[in-house]
């Protein structure tokens, strides 16, 4: 009989929705998007990108979709975790093989995964880098909504992002002011005006 799907992986792939982006949390920013929100916002730039980067846009989108996938069992672990880059890659990679059995075809996720933890491929290389650029983007965002200083998002993808395409959009980010988005209410003529209380 044919091997199913097992729709646990769903189940679990879920839980992205609900995993907060663990940096944001660390600089008391709430509400904060999800890794799920990250991880549709990256899978975005490769679709959107991917003739100007010269690379195969099927496989950039797909590898993009499912960079951060392993989170959903062992959560957003971040540098300033105390946990080493040695650690958190075994805790990935097991955590994608567990995810890859409960596919019919388990070898279309090990391979994606694989090829992410290599970071050789063009693709690979290049959804790595559109990952540090995401972060820019909303780091961005969140100053210009809160006034907060997150420069430190954005000089650690400064160091990471190589692509001169995805530089030139790092730099048109960068230079954006940070001033809170807070929009002017319109005066409305009050709808007592012209009541005479006398």
């Amino acid at each position: 009989m044919a091997r199913k799907n097992n729709p646990a992986f769903f189940d679990v792939a879920y839980r992205l929705k609900d995993t907060p982006r663990s940096g944001w949390l660390r600089r008391n920013l709430a509400p904060v998007e999800s890794v799920a929100d990250h991880s549709y916002a990256v899978a975005l730039l490769a679709f959107v990108l991917a003739d100007e980067l010269d690379a195969d846009r099927t496989r950039l989108v797909e590898l993009a979709l499912l960079h951060d996938l392993p989170e959903s069992i062992v959560g957003d672990i971040t540098p300033l975790d105390s946990v080493s880059r040695k650690t958190k890659a075994r805790l990935e990679h097991n955590a994608a093989r567990t995810l890859a059995q409960k596919l019919h075809r388990p070898e279309i996720l090990r391979d994606a995964f694989a090829e992410l933890e290599a970071s050789k491929t063009r693709e690979s290389k290049l959804v790595h880098e559109l990952d540090k650029l995401d972060l820019a983007i909303q780091a961005k965002r969140y100053e210009r909504k809160t006034g907060l200083d997150l420069a430190e998002f954005l000089e650690y993808a400064d160091r990471r992002i190589r692509h001169p395409v995805l530089r030139k959009l790092l730099v048109h980010y960068a230079q954006k002011p940070k001033k809170p988005l807070i929009k002017k209410r319109m005066k409305r003529p009050s709808r007592l005006s012209g009541f005479n209380n006398s």
